[in-house]
């Protein structure tokens, strides 16, 4: 059955390549109800209907498709880049910048939007060995340091306008516009690598001089644990390449 399926969809690939789009999506469509108990060709079936009607200008439908294929296989943003990098290519970019929100929206991050990318022959687009920008997902550790920090801001310009009077608020007040300003940048979907990773965590631990950086002692000792993490180091790496 799973090479039957298989021999569906590489028929309405090349349907679809020559122009045949109506008998493309037949078989695509056959493909898809006969692999309902493989989830990887199933989500291939899908993601080749998308490309089909995205191609006919059905957004909403190939939209559609493409979401049930990234809920049944994540690992296929690679094919999902493809297709829009196709779309550009044929000029259908409103259609191409909807593919690549999606992925956005599904927290897979593309390190070259199609747009961006040099234009290459259609036997290239299609190569098996096509060479394809990475896709990384934005670790949830970056995301915490941001949390953490913003938190600590906060806390901090706080207590140097209450406590005025019995701690050093310039220092504090100082460093939590700092936090705020930094970890705004974190929290977003894409952001951009810090020149060092380990300055404001420093000053926040130096914060314990201020009497009351309690908060932030403790926010920059967490954050130097994270920014160890190999998968945190690797994004930010991976991102402003």
């Amino acid at each position: 059955m799973s090479s039957n399926v298989e021999t569906l969809i590489e028929q309405g690939k090349i349907n679809f390549k020559s122009g045949n789009i109506d008998k493309a999506i037949k078989l695509l469509k056959k493909a898809n109800e006969l692999s309902r108990d493989n989830p990887l060709n199933q989500s291939r079936a899908y993601i080749e209907l998308a490309r089909c009607y995205l191609f006919c200008d059905k957004l909403d439908v190939g939209l559609t498709l493409i979401e049930k294929a990234l809920s049944l296989n994540l690992d296929i943003g690679n094919d999902v880049y493809n297709i829009a990098y196709d779309l550009n290519t044929a000029q259908k970019n409103k259609s191409s910048n909807n593919v690549i929100k999606l992925l956005k929206q599904r927290g897979i991050f593309i390190k070259n939007d199609p747009a961006n990318s040099q234009p290459v022959t259609s036997q290239e687009l299609h190569s098996v060995e096509q060479p394809i920008p990475p896709l990384i997902k934005k670790p949830g550790k970056v995301t915490a340091i941001g949390g953490m920090r913003l938190g600590s801001g906060i806390c901090n310009i706080l207590a140097g306008i209450v406590f005025c009077w019995l701690f050093f608020p310039i220092p504090l007040i100082a460093l939590g516009i700092i936090e705020i300003i930094t970890a705004s940048n974190l929290l977003k979907e894409y952001p951009r690598k810090p020149s060092t990773f380990k300055t404001i965590p420093i000053l926040e631990i130096i914060a314990l001089l201020t009497m009351a950086g309690w908060i932030s002692v403790i926010v920059g000792i967490m954050s130097l644990i994270f920014l160890t993490d190999y998968g945190v180091k690797k994004y930010f790496e991976v991102l402003n390449e």
